[in-house]
């Protein structure tokens, strides 16, 4: 891409009308007098909006005057759910980061743009624990914690034959007495030699998260790399689901044996 041209694409997408209308045609074609209610701003304003977009070779206008994307715009389109789940979390990630993803999901960042934010300890355990209740199917959980009460609705989720993937790495923190009187009084080790349960490890994990084929929440690391497991981003969005599924298979694949040794205990 040639310099100039950069500059000049860079200056329209700098607009929130213009990207805005490339969202609105990002879901079909339509006329200028429609983006222009829906946007709710003149006809005038539109005009001006969408001339400029137009000259940008980013969007065009077929002969019964309906405006559609190009494949330049199709294109940018894709990119701007990144720049805007970035830009409405940018508070979040000034204190969080992705610095240690594979840069193939650094890229695909936008696919996050559909989700809720979840802070604070009681919200996000709420949510972890609705979402394990809720699955049918599988649970496929990455942690460097254990919290007990999702712990449990995980356990009766593997009494009902629901398969369960997990992946620690060498920091995670275990309640030991605890956890013990709650494997004492079930099946987990059964649920685990005939697969129900299965279990990796790595050595240091930089994203948790916990997904069902239904829903998924997620959680990034502090600048210091420390897992902040009290501040996520959760969803049922399709889209949003891929990201968790694609990351967790990656990380499986990538995983250690399950060492219990080295969970650390408290």
């Amino acid at each position: 891409m040639e310099e100039s041209y950069a500059d000049d694409l860079f200056l329209e997408l700098a607009g929130e009308t213009r990207r805005s209308m490339i969202q609105i045609l990002a879901k079909g074609d339509e006329k200028l007098s429609k983006i222009a209610e829906t946007l709710g701003i003149s006809i005038q304003d539109a005009h001006r909006n969408s001339s400029r977009l137009v000259k940008c070779g980013l969007i065009s206008k077929k002969s019964d005057n309906l405006f559609f994307l190009t494949s330049l715009g199709l294109t940018v389109a894709q990119q701007l759910d990144s720049f805007e789940f970035l830009s409405k979390h940018n508070q979040f990630f000034q204190t969080h980061t992705m610095e240690n993803l594979d840069p193939k999901f650094i890229r695909r960042v936008g696919d996050l743009a559909n989700s809720k934010y979840a802070e604070g300890m009681g919200p996000v355990l709420e949510t972890l624990k609705r979402i394990a209740k809720e699955s049918e199917k599988t649970i496929d959980i990455i942690t460097t914690q254990y919290p007990l009460d999702t712990a449990r609705v995980v356990v009766e989720k593997a009494n009902q034959n629901i398969h369960i993937r997990y992946i620690f790495d060498h920091h995670t923190t275990v309640p030991q007495k605890e956890r013990e009187e709650l494997l004492k009084n079930t099946s987990w080790r059964k649920h685990i030699s005939n697969g129900i349960v299965k279990r990796k490890m790595v050595k240091k994990l930089h994203v948790c998260l916990t997904l069902t084929e239904k829903e998924a929440i997620l959680f990034f690391p502090d600048l210091k790399g420390n897992n902040d497991m009290v501040s996520g981003f959760f969803s049922a969005d399709p889209v949003f689901l891929d990201w968790c599924f694609d990351y967790f298979e990656h990380m499986w694949n990538h995983s250690d044996s399950f060492d219990e040794s080295k969970l650390v205990m408290t």
